[in-house]
């Protein structure tokens, strides 16, 4: 408080990429079981930023700048083969939200008041369930189940009070999310062996690797 005075804060919450959360099962693998089998990666990023700054004088100025941005992965991946198995899911599941909010309030005869607040769920926070190109899955009579679930939020509130003979205020809150989430079947399910046709011509048949794939 004073003839001229000026306030400023900045809170800055970071969820970055070193958050990422993996399951993976390398190319090297090879499984058989009489049960179920899993890979499953799943996460719950928050980032909460909140400021808040007031002035008061003859000229009163004031600005509230936070920052909230989650840019952790989820990605649950197998590059194995299975060679047996009562089923086999793949699912990666993401929560992330990130919020900012601002306050500012200018009290003078000149005042002036910015509230800025920046929400974002960067393009590093992707969520990915994924079969890799080298799997070769062999599991007849059994189900194939790969699924990528995710819930992005970014909130964005500013709000800004001035009071003076001459005051200006601005507010200009920001929300973006960038993050994908996919699902992907990139290896072989079943395989093929060679045979005769019935003119006994030779040919390939297919060789089912599931009994069904979602």
């Amino acid at each position: 408080i004073g003839t001229f005075s000026g306030a400023g804060s900045g809170a800055e919450a970071l969820v970055s990429s070193a958050a990422d959360v993996e399951a993976v099962v390398g190319s090297t693998a090879s499984i058989s079981t009489t049960g179920a089998l899993l890979v499953s990666a799943k996460s719950d990023n928050d980032a909460d930023a909140k400021s808040q700054a007031g002035s008061g004088g003859l000229v009163a100025l004031g600005a509230s700048l936070p920052s909230a941005k989650v840019g952790g992965g989820t990605k649950a991946q197998s590059d194995a083969d299975v060679g047996s198995a009562s089923s086999f899911t793949v699912t990666a599941t993401s929560d992330n939200d990130a919020k900012a909010s601002a306050d500012v309030v200018s009290i003078g005869i000149f005042s002036g008041g910015g509230a800025n607040a920046s929400a974002e769920v960067t393009d590093d926070a992707d969520t990915d369930a994924i079969v890799g190109s080298a799997a070769q899955i062999s599991i007849p009579g059994a189900s194939v189940g790969i699924t990528a679930t995710s819930d992005n939020r970014a909130t964005g509130t500013s709000s800004g009070v001035t009071v003076g003979g001459v005051a200006i205020s601005t507010s200009s809150p920001t929300a973006k999310t960038f993050a994908d989430t996919s699902a992907k079947l990139l290896g072989s399910v079943g395989t093929t062996t060679p045979g005769v046709d019935p003119e006994g011509n030779p040919t390939t048949y297919g060789v089912a690797g599931a009994a069904s794939v979602s």
